[in-house]
């Protein structure tokens, strides 16, 4: 049997792999290297980290399909975590919950699990280029009941931090 083929959940699809490949560096060239005037003064960024092809591709599939269940006007009231989230024969499902009438309450609670799941476990990683932007747009969930606008759909779904 094909390792790469079987069902994989979401931990299991990117603890396969060292969290050393989720992510990609650049470091900056002196002319882009910046302290802040703060006081007291920050230090200069001397690097920016990106999310990996993998990471970035993978990410982006879990919000396609959320979103998509969004567009169907269905969701999963944040009924599920990070075992329910298979990949599988290059497609994500949510497995093992039920789905209800999406709604802005519903959305927020998808979008907040997506949140604790995505926090729990890149953030101990470090923080890519925009991924704060993204993840407090999930813990907030500032568009509620329009969330499944075609617009906004395209922005969570083509997010800065995830175009590496």
């Amino acid at each position: 049997m094909c390792l790469f083929c079987r069902p994989m959940t979401f931990d299991e699809k990117f603890d396969d792999i060292h969290a050393n490949t989720w992510f990609y560096t650049v470091d900056l060239v002196p002319a882009l290297q910046r302290q802040t005037r703060t006081n007291p003064p920050v230090l200069p960024w001397l690097s920016v980290r990106y999310f990996s092809d993998f990471a970035s591709y993978n990410i982006q599939k879990v919000l396609n399909h959320i979103t998509a269940m969004h567009w169907e006007n269905l969701s999963y009231n944040g009924a599920f975590n990070s075992d329910n989230i298979i990949f599988h024969n290059g497609a994500v499902t949510i497995q093992g919950v039920l789905t209800v009438q999406f709604n802005g309450v519903t959305c927020a609670k998808d979008f907040a699990k997506l949140y604790s799941i995505f926090i729990a476990k890149f953030t101990p990683h470090g923080i890519p280029l925009y991924f704060n932007d993204l993840l407090e747009y999930l813990r907030n969930c500032p568009n509620g009941e329009n969330s499944n606008d075609e617009a906004i759909v395209a922005f969570i779904i083509n997010h800065p931090c995830l175009q590496s």
